[in-house]
């Protein structure tokens, strides 16, 4: 995989993270614009977006401050910059993810071979039988 392909890749990633946030966050807004969110709706939109619980209070109690209080509504902006920083520092860095892509990656070539990924969720924890693996491969 050359090297230009895995920052497009991480762009790529970024754009889609930023538009689910923007979803759920316009699920939630009862504002005619869907610019901005109730407090009070705060830690079902966060939980939605897959904040941890330990890590949720914080940064509710945070984008309420950055907001202007309790009672403040939130925006979109300021949300999707808290989160999404989150979120990005809460995950595994790409080159990690990079990294153990390398391991299974046998020829090199940026692919992992179909029967390689069907093999490797068959063997995992949740032991995916040959039926439910088919959903996982091309």
């Amino acid at each position: 995989m050359a090297q230009g392909s895995i920052h497009q890749h991480g762009s790529d990633v970024r754009d889609e993270r930023s538009k689910e946030l923007k979803d759920v966050f316009e699920l939630f807004s009862t504002d005619k614009d869907k610019k901005r969110l109730m407090p009070g709706d705060l830690e079902v939109v966060l939980r939605c977006v897959g904040i941890k619980q330990s890590d949720r209070d914080g940064l509710e109690r945070k984008l309420k401050d950055e907001s202007g209080g309790d009672d403040s509504p939130i925006e979109f902006r300021t949300f999707e910059a808290m989160v999404g920083d989150m979120l990005e520092s809460g995950g595994p860095q790409e080159s990690e993810i990079l990294e153990a892509f390398k391991v299974f990656d046998r020829e090199g070539n940026g692919y992992i071979s179909a029967a390689e990924l069907k093999h490797l969720l068959v063997g995992m924890p949740d032991d995916l039988d040959e039926g439910e693996s088919k959903y996982y491969t091309v």
